[in-house]
């Protein structure tokens, strides 16, 4: 029950900023001028903090899905599924939100994040040696 709690939590955390414009391209580029970065890398480092902050949020959201699905038979199927489909549902809401888009490319970086998860849980679980029952 604690899994399904934090699990709802972030779930809430992530729509509650994807609510938010200031967190969109324009707000994020001025952020990098503002700190003086050269403008040959300002986009460069756009572009690579918003990718990473999908894969982190989304690595993160598998992690609690998985801890909620642990042991169910397709285990790291459906917490990867969940976290891919939240990660399309947030990118269709953000059509809606003013001053944001739903991108595609957000949607991959999110699955990619949560298959990163699931990939090393994965390889953690057969690794490991069993417990003697």
């Amino acid at each position: 029950m604690f899994w399904l709690v934090v699990l709802v939590f972030w779930c809430l955390a992530i729509y509650f900023f994807t609510e938010q414009p200031a967190f969109n391209d324009e707000h994020t580029l001025r952020f990098f001028f503002n700190i003086g970065l050269p403008e040959t890398m300002i986009k460069i480092t756009d572009f690579i903090v918003r990718k990473l902050a999908h894969v982190a949020l989304f690595f993160t959201l598998a992690f609690f899905a998985l801890k909620v699905v642990r042991h169910w038979r397709w285990e790291y199927l459906a917490a990867w599924a969940f976290a891919a489909v939240y990660g399309m549902t947030d990118e269709w809401h953000q059509l809606y939100v003013p001053g944001r888009s739903g991108k595609m490319g957000d949607v991959i970086f999110d699955a990619a994040g949560a298959l990163v998860l699931i990939a090393i849980v994965y390889l953690w679980d057969k690794t490991r040696p069993k417990a003697r029952t």
